[in-house]
């Protein structure tokens, strides 16, 4: 019974990869938008952590170099407080670098079918979520 009900559902559910050139361009827009939303209100909500906060003093006093990161943490935290000076404008150059990442990845990989890639990103989604915080190995 069991095996029967995995046969019925594999033939229901129809194959992802059956097209290697399955582009849908407005599928991936509409969840790079979505992604932007849910991030923004993500970022208004969530208060600032310790670690963030020490991101932060980076952006306020960038140099080459830090004890710990590279200058670049400093730089995009620095300019998305310069646009919007609260929590949200701090975490906005991660949530634009996430973006464009997805992007990137879009733009350079073999295969284009899109639904694939969105199914790709919400199974890396764990690691995306943390794009919402200033943290340097997220985007």
């Amino acid at each position: 019974m069991f095996g029967s009900i995995l046969l019925d559902l594999r033939h229901s559910i129809p194959s992802m990869t059956s097209s290697l050139n399955n582009s849908n361009p407005k599928a991936f827009h509409i969840f790079a938008a979505l992604w932007v939303i849910i991030h923004l209100f993500a970022n208004y909500v969530i208060e600032v952590n310790g670690e963030e906060a020490y991101y932060w003093l980076f952006s306020q006093n960038l140099a080459w170099g830090y004890l710990d990161h590279p200058p670049m943490i400093g730089v995009v935290t620095a300019l998305g407080y310069e646009f919007i000076p609260n929590p949200l404008g701090m975490r906005l150059g991660m949530l634009l670098l996430s973006v464009l990442v997805m992007y990137l990845l879009r733009a350079t990989s073999d295969t284009k079918n899109d639904k694939l890639l969105i199914w790709l990103f919400l199974g890396f989604l764990p690691v995306h979520m943390a794009s919402y915080m200033v943290k340097p190995m997220c985007p």
